[in-house]
């Protein structure tokens, strides 16, 4: 079967580039997971206006010239011609991206669609109104709406209501979060360089206005001598910074950039419990939780009506909190600092959690189900 995978962007190999986020990695993954058993060409964006053609592992990648960006929305005028050439069996679509919605339903109006709906469009009214219906339109006719948690289709404005819905959570590699001993002693290192302190709080991701970034700053000081490692890049760097300067925590805030995969895990080594205190739906699910209880940490994460809370259960493997509250955070990191049982106890329940659900090989299984189906349902050519 050959199936298109349409995305928005991925970085080159082995780039640096900020575009490789939680949805860039689905991409990535879902791709080389369908490449298994079938015929797979990825479109993306390209950051330039000029387009690129090369091999991701027994995918094809095209990545195709950008005209324009419109609020991150990414237009390319070769994306129809690309999809008639190749003449797919299958669309894979990965939403949000308006502009290839309104391309697939155009140009590909009889072929079959799977759609993975990764999050609702924030912000930008006027242009989300505009084009939400061609969206809508899209999901109605997918043959399934793949989500990251079926809360996340309850809870969404952009999908339609009673789409065929199906939960597949992130899944990664446990083998990446083994701990080493140059982890453990880089980890040391960096706990030693933050001079005294009994409780390390992490935060990995980018730094956009959804994170609620300011939220955990305002709330680290309220958690005295506390210290707080920022691992990543984004927008609002400079704006975090003047509110660690602002709240007097500039000494107990620690912006580490964007690290390495290595990096990541000294960081996280070096951590008693990790923060995600995202404060809007836009934070479908929060990966970075599951890396974080593979390298046995407790969470403390916002209790959004998303696929966050099927990843942090209040008081099994975390603790769950008032988004936007700074107090209510603060109140629980400190509940955490002060039961090191309870630390204990959360996190030993998130890594056997995050063994059992949101390990690749679930994920892979339960993808290759979807498209399975296809065929014995009758839908293809």
């Amino acid at each position: 079967m050959k199936v298109a995978v349409v995305g928005k962007f991925l970085p080159p190999q082995g780039s640096t580039s900020g575009r490789m986020g939680g949805v860039e990695e689905v991409v990535k993954k879902s791709a080389e997971c369908l490449a298994q058993v079938h015929q797979v060409i990825i479109l993306v964006s390209s950051e330039t206006s000029k387009g690129s053609t090369e091999q991701m592992g027994k995918c094809e990648l095209h990545r195709l010239p950008t005209q324009a960006i419109i609020s991150s929305q990414p237009i390319n005028f070769s994306l129809a011609r690309a999809l008639k050439r190749i003449n797919p069996d299958v669309i894979h679509f990965h939403a949000p991206n308006f502009w290839a919605a309104l391309c697939i339903q155009v140009f590909c109006p009889t072929v079959p669609v799977i759609v993975t709906h990764h999050a609702d469009v924030h912000g930008r009214p006027l242009l989300r109104d505009i084009l939400r219906p061609i969206y809508r339109r899209l999901a109605r006719r997918a043959v399934k709406v793949i989500v990251l948690s079926l809360k996340n289709a309850t809870s969404s404005r952009d999908l339609p209501r009673n789409v065929e819905a199906v939960a597949i959570p992130h899944g990664l590699d446990p083998a990446r979060y083994e701990t080493t001993e140059i982890v453990l002693k880089e980890a040391e290192a960096l706990r030693r360089s933050l001079g005294e302190t009994d409780f390390v709080i992490s935060f990995v991701g980018r730094l956009v206005r959804y994170k609620g970034l300011d939220v955990l700053i305002a709330a680290i000081a309220r958690v005295p001598g506390a210290h707080l490692l920022i691992a990543g890049n984004g927008p609002l760097l400079e704006i975090l910074r003047g509110k660690a300067v602002k709240c007097g925590v500039q000494n107990r805030v620690h912006f580490l950039g964007r690290v390495s995969e290595q990096e990541k895990l000294v960081v996280l080594a070096a951590s008693d419990v990790f923060a995600l205190p995202s404060t809007e739906v836009t934070e479908a699910f929060g990966i970075a939780q599951v890396e974080a209880q593979f390298c046995g940490l407790p969470v403390v994460a916002s209790n959004l009506p998303t696929g966050v809370t099927d990843v942090t259960l209040d008081n099994v493997t975390g603790l769950l909190v008032i988004p936007g509250d700074a107090a209510d955070l603060a109140e629980k990191l400190m509940k955490i600092r002060a039961h090191h049982d309870m630390r204990a106890r959360f996190a030993r329940a998130g890594r056997e959690r995050a063994h059992a659900n949101f390990t690749r090989a679930v994920s892979d299984a339960a993808l290759l189900k979807v498209f399975a189906a296809l065929n014995v349902s009758g839908m293809l050519h």
